[in-house]
């Protein structure tokens, strides 16, 4: 799913030590990719602002293709069963089969842009414009919604105890239980479009369009929060040992240590818009507006790769360390 696991903490188990950044394939969609790949049972999954849901195999043929009745800037998610659950602008919400076939919809009020989330219950969470939190169950029936003040456009991401957190264009970020009751919410100085991170220890980092990266405890109190210009409303990523890692479109990327103070900090010079992946041996990966860049685990450049415009959309790690990423100009690459 986006960002990998429930957390969204960008942390994958694949080692992706001996990527040296060559291109190995890519494929041409039909508009822009706005939304960030994932893999599973069956493929590899990224929608296109043509209206597509692509499935791919790993030496890049398409297995199959699932037409939606708008664009989609939503990162799917997939099912253990291989079930693919994705958003769309035309305010429907949509699970496919393995084999690309429509399971079943489900109508919003409005569009959904942001990525589901899976729970191990079954349940499954995503935002809409229409100002709601929905909860469905694996069926498509709707469990819950839970109201807020404007639009969520970003990913929930889920606690170990079951806890939902996510943000609003109201400019609230939201704790919820599994049951749909509010525990919690915090007041931040902006909106809220880009998903919240849990850490192993519970701290949920939040980064708002006021300029702030919040650590926030598991009750919405404030532990810290990191202040920087221009606005850093990008997903974070944690390495294994709870160091933090974000991009900046400033082309900074910093690394936090847990208690808020820089770690260290790399000028890149190309903006990193895009939430950033971590394979398991500690590379770290983001996408730039030139160049998709790999990075060692303690801010030095490994390689770049630059042949498109890549703006803000997250990128994905296979088992063999191949990174797959969109483009602005609608291609798909896998580099390795």
């Amino acid at each position: 799913m986006y960002q990998h696991d429930a957390q969204h903490t960008g942390l994958s188990p694949n080692n992706a030590s001996a990527n040296s950044g060559t291109q190995q394939w890519n494929f041409k969609t039909g508009n822009t990719i706005s939304a960030g790949p994932s893999m599973g049972v069956g493929g590899i999954f990224v929608p296109s602002d043509d209206g597509k849901l692509y499935s791919f195999g790993a030496t890049g043929g398409t297995l199959w293709t699932f037409t939606s009745g708008a664009n989609s800037n939503s990162t799917p998610a997939v099912g253990s069963d291989g079930t693919v659950y994705f958003g769309a602008l035309d305010h429907n919400f949509y699970a496919i089969s393995g084999n690309g076939a429509l399971k079943w919809k489900f109508a919003t009020g409005d569009i959904v842009a942001g990525s589901a989330n899976l729970a191990t219950d079954g349940t499954i969470y995503f935002g809409s414009d229409d100002h709601s939190l929905y909860a469905l169950n694996a069926d498509g029936t709707k469990k819950w919604s839970f109201a807020t003040g404007d639009a969520v456009s970003d990913s929930p991401a889920i606690a170990g105890d079951g806890t939902i957190y996510f943000g609003s264009y109201d400019k609230n970020f939201y704790a919820v239980t599994p049951a749909g009751v509010l525990k919690c919410k915090f007041a931040t100085g902006n909106v809220l479009t880009e998903s919240p991170v849990v850490a192993t220890d519970g701290t949920i980092y939040m980064a708002a369009q006021d300029n702030n990266l919040y650590a926030l405890n598991p009750d919405c109190s404030q532990k810290w929060k990191f202040s920087t210009s221009p606005f850093i409303a990008i997903t974070p990523a944690l390495q294994q040992d709870g160091t933090i890692i974000m991009g900046s479109p400033g082309g900074q990327l910093r690394a936090l240590n847990p208690n808020g103070s820089v770690k260290w900090t790399l000028s890149t010079g190309s903006a990193l818009n895009g939430a950033p992946a971590i394979g398991s041996d500690g590379t770290i990966f983001a996408g730039g507006s030139q160049n998709v860049f790999a990075f060692t685990s303690s801010g030095s450049v490994k390689w770049k790769f630059g042949k498109d415009l890549f703006l803000n959309e997250p990128l994905a790690i296979s088992g063999n360390g191949t990174v797959y990423i969109g483009s602005v100009t609608g291609t798909f690459y896998a580099i390795q």
